[in-house]
């Protein structure tokens, strides 16, 4: 992941990027079971709890930015009368900020974006920009439907920028964690304590390590990750 995706990504400093992980035995239960493998008898996985990012994000000393972020898939986009599927993820406010990305067009996400009471904003892939939008220098400002909800278009993405989930999958569009736009099956669970589905990343403050960073989330979080396992 290291090699493949942080080091790739264009941003600031992609080497201070971190994504967290976590490792534990077999028996050990979570909600989604994509974003985990099994080796050696260990169960691995990437995502985590909301809750539990917000503990993380609030208590670490050795991270900054810490953003949490997952995919939306087959989101029902609707741009001046045509619809289509379009691909996109739901991210808390400061993702960009974490990741250091600067917008080409208009602005980025930012966490008064991420309030229920916010406008509903998104953010555009220049690819998609480009394909859906006919490259149209006037598009912040203009609205979208996604899953007939509409939506403020605020900012594009630069070209080389294709976001932090797996390789390969194509961002159409971001919009933030408040704006509820989850699948209906997932909608009451994404808030549990037990429900694991974000991925999170953060930056390591000037003078971290790895190392301390590692020790630090271990603490903080296996008592957050066993808790998930008591009913």
């Amino acid at each position: 992941m290291d090699a493949v995706l942080l080091k790739s990504l264009p941003v600031k400093d992609p080497d201070q990027l971190v994504l967290l992980r976590w490792r534990a035995g077999k028996s050990f239960r979570i909600s989604i079971s994509g974003d985990t493998w099994t080796d050696k008898g260990f169960a691995n996985g990437n995502i985590l709890p909301l809750p539990t990012y917000q503990e993380l994000r609030d208590k670490t000393q050795t991270l900054q930015h810490l953003c949490a972020f997952a995919p939306l898939q087959q989101i029902n986009a609707n741009v001046n009368g045509q619809a289509e599927l379009a691909q996109g993820q739901i991210v808390t406010g400061n993702y960009f900020a974490t990741l250091g990305v600067q917008p080409m067009l208009g602005r980025l996400l930012e966490d008064s974006d991420d309030q229920v009471s916010a406008e509903p904003a998104v953010v555009i892939s220049h690819r998609y920009w480009q394909r859906r939008l006919a490259a149209d220098p006037n598009v912040i400002g203009k609205q979208i439907a996604l899953n007939k909800k509409s939506f403020t278009i605020i900012g594009v993405t630069p070209p080389e920028f294709f976001g932090a989930l797996n390789v390969g999958y194509l961002v159409d569009v971001t919009v933030p964690m408040a704006s509820e736009l989850l699948p209906q099956m997932w909608a009451q669970d994404t808030k549990k304590p037990e429900f694991f589905w974000t991925l999170v990343m953060g930056r390591l403050k000037p003078g971290m390590t790895r190392t301390q960073a590692e020790v630090e989330i271990a603490t903080l979080g296996n008592p957050l990750l066993n808790a998930t396992q008591k009913k």
